[in-house]
């Protein structure tokens, strides 16, 4: 067997298959007794299979040319106050550039790097779920992204 990949999760492989197995075996018990068409219960029953397929192939998956894999943080360790990072608020990736922050009389926070404290834009860190520094992402050359568009 080659090499598992690092799981893009801060989770890990263990707990994404599990999770995905509970959440598969939960639908399938779950609409048993209801009065969900059986065309739907076994629809649902496919697509927990297909996720738990997909895992399978994550796990052996090649990364594609021009496409590097980043080291993803768990929000457990956390990034030095002022750095520019990308994060994910409660599962979901954001698009702008962050830097987490903090006082003596709150917990911390992530906020847009390079904005003027605007309390509507910043998420408390509890809500992050993974991280990465910006400096640790890799530089694309002019040819990657004539590659991309």
């Amino acid at each position: 067997m080659s090499e598992l990949k690092p799981c893009p999760y801060p989770c890990g492989w263990d707990e994404l298959s599990r999770t995905i197995h509970a959440k598969a075996v939960y639908f399938a018990r779950a609409t048993l007794d209801d009065d969900i068409p059986e065309s739907v219960r076994e629809a649902g029953i496919a697509l927990g299979a297909y996720a738990i397929k997909l895992l399978r192939e994550a796990q052996q998956a090649t990364v594609p040319e021009g496409y590097v894999v980043v080291p993803v943080e768990s929000p457990d360790k956390r990034p030095p106050y002022g750095q520019p990072i990308l994060v994910a608020l409660r599962g979901v990736w954001q698009h702008v550039t962050y830097t987490r922050d903090g006082s003596d009389h709150s917990e911390d926070w992530v906020e847009p790097y390079h904005f003027d404290h605007d309390d509507n834009t910043r998420a408390w860190w509890r809500e992050v779920t993974a991280w990465v520094l910006v400096e640790n992402l890799p530089e694309i050359t002019a040819a990657q992204e004539d590659q991309q568009s």
